[in-house]
């Protein structure tokens, strides 16, 4: 007996796969690096502890260290030039100032005295007392 042909989808329509998104986050270039294999493991593995592919894990360390450059424009996560001045300084400060930033808004939203119980019940509440 003979096979039905199966329906085969119309030119330039995909029928699986990733959904696309905008058009302005599509990267579209490509760069190929040569490296041992022992660093290949690392980023390997730090992506997977990050959730990330190797590929965007490197991407993310190399928008940081151009973003920490004085004399080029600052990237967004996606690697276009940033146009809103606010995410301009958020991308070119350090993580820790905006983590420390993030904690002491938080500390006076909750207050001092929720903090301290908070951290107590994490077992760290000699990390409060540093600040």
């Amino acid at each position: 007996m003979v096979n039905k042909p199966k329906a085969v989808p119309r030119p330039g329509k995909k029928t699986a796969g990733r959904r696309p998104g905008p058009a302005e986050d599509l990267r579209t270039e490509r760069l190929v690096v040569r490296m041992h294999p022992d660093l290949f493991g690392v980023l390997t593995e730090k992506g997977k502890l990050y959730g990330v592919s190797r590929s965007q894990y490197v991407e993310r360390i190399l928008i940081t260290f151009l973003n920490r450059q004085a004399d080029q424009r600052t990237l967004d996560f996606t690697g276009r030039f940033v146009k809103d001045a606010n995410t301009e300084r958020i991308m070119q400060s350090d993580p820790a100032e905006v983590w420390a930033a993030f904690g002491k808004r938080n500390q006076e939203i909750i207050g001092r005295h929720n903090a301290e119980i908070a951290a107590a019940r994490a077992g760290r509440l000699d990390d409060l007392d540093k600040d």
